[in-house]
């Protein structure tokens, strides 16, 4: 249908015609499922030419977008965004945003001082919904976060949100942050603007509890990158030493991964799996002896999952390109017998029974 209307100048006269578009309204009321198709009709019509874009404006199909994004109600402003997210896989989507106004609107959000007194609870909530929207952006559509980073500078706003704002919007910005720098491209862009990453790397010392633990998750999305070059290479080891974990970054997450709580040890386990994927990472673990008696300590881990993660972290290393000439022989040595035993060997004492003894 979209294909036709868009081709079609009668049809999509008629398609715009108000008896239609009266019609097109009503289904709009009737679920959200309905309304998602019309937008996403809309966004696809209006997004092949200027000329269809131009008719769509004038017939008013943006207005209701527009206006549920202004409106007064928090839930439809939420619904709105949700919907917007559920769009990403058009990749009309950006250039329709722009020309209709509703980019502009968005970074308008963004741009809100926290610190304003006339900034309450909802507008906060919208802010969150709309750092998640961009989020999302970035894992659709790379170059079209670019695009809006490239004109509206969107990575300085988020660093002001999350200087002035509260526990709850750091968390969502850090995990903005983990999602964006999980790829090549969204490290490289951030390590280009540079002042929101080193803000978050500062904020670490700080932290405690459950945002610690989400922090390590997304620091672990970011070294854990795929795309290995000098350039990452280089990056992710400048991410490592911003850390300044006490006494030193690696220490600190030994001592993480033998807390009480699973969560904290898996997220350590995550971060230092990342490490274990870079030269520099390799070369620091193999020169710590108290990681390596840790890691090859098989009673250190309690649970499944967690040996898994231990199993995983050797199997890293091991399989590493460079493990042969950066691990030390007789810790790779060490290594190849603890994958070959499994995850979950558990070694059993030889007793010695004495004849005659009860």
């Amino acid at each position: 249908m979209a294909e036709i209307l868009s081709k079609n100048e009668d049809c999509l006269d008629l398609f715009l015609e108000r008896d239609s578009l009266n019609a097109l309204y009503a289904q709009c009321e009737k679920n959200e499922v309905v309304k998602f198709t019309i937008y996403d009709l809309i966004i696809t019509i209006s997004s092949v030419n200027n000329t269809n874009f131009e008719k769509c404006k004038k017939a008013g199909l943006f207005d209701s977008m527009l206006n549920e994004i202004d409106s007064k109600d928090i839930l439809v402003k939420l619904n709105t965004i949700e919907l917007f997210v559920k769009l990403l896989s058009n990749e009309n989507l950006y250039n329709f945003f722009e020309k209709s106004e509703i980019m502009r609107k968005l970074i308008n959000e963004v741009q809100k001082d926290p610190e304003d007194e006339n900034v309450d609870i909802e507008d906060k909530l919208f802010l969150h919904s709309i750092i998640k929207f961009f989020s999302s952006l970035a894992d659709f559509n790379m170059k079209s976060f670019k695009d809006i980073q490239n004109k509206y500078d969107l990575l300085s706003l988020f660093e002001m949100q999350f200087n002035k704002n509260d526990l709850s919007t750091k968390e969502i910005i850090i995990i903005t942050v983990g999602s964006i720098g999980s790829t090549y491209e969204g490290l490289i862009l951030l390590n280009e603007q540079h002042t929101l990453l080193q803000t978050i790397l500062d904020y670490y010392p700080s932290l405690s509890g459950n945002l610690k633990i989400i922090y390590l998750q997304n620091l672990s999305c970011i070294l854990t990158i795929c795309k290995l070059s000098e350039e990452v290479e280089k990056i992710t080891q400048s991410i490592y030493q911003g850390i300044h974990g006490k006494p030193n970054t690696l220490k600190e997450l030994i001592q993480i991964a033998n807390q009480v709580f699973e969560d904290a040890r898996i997220a350590a386990y995550a971060v230092i799996k990342g490490i274990a994927v870079h030269n520099w990472g390799l070369k620091e673990l193999d020169n710590s002896t108290e990681f390596i008696k840790f890691i090859l300590d098989r009673g250190q881990e309690p649970n499944r999952l967690g040996q898994d993660w231990k199993y995983s972290i050797i199997e890293t290393m091991v399989n590493h390109p460079s493990s042969s000439t950066i691990l030390r022989p007789d810790t790779l040595v060490k290594f190849k017998v603890y994958l070959k035993q499994g995850p979950y060997y558990k070694y059993v004492e030889p007793k010695v029974v004495v004849k005659g003894a009860n």
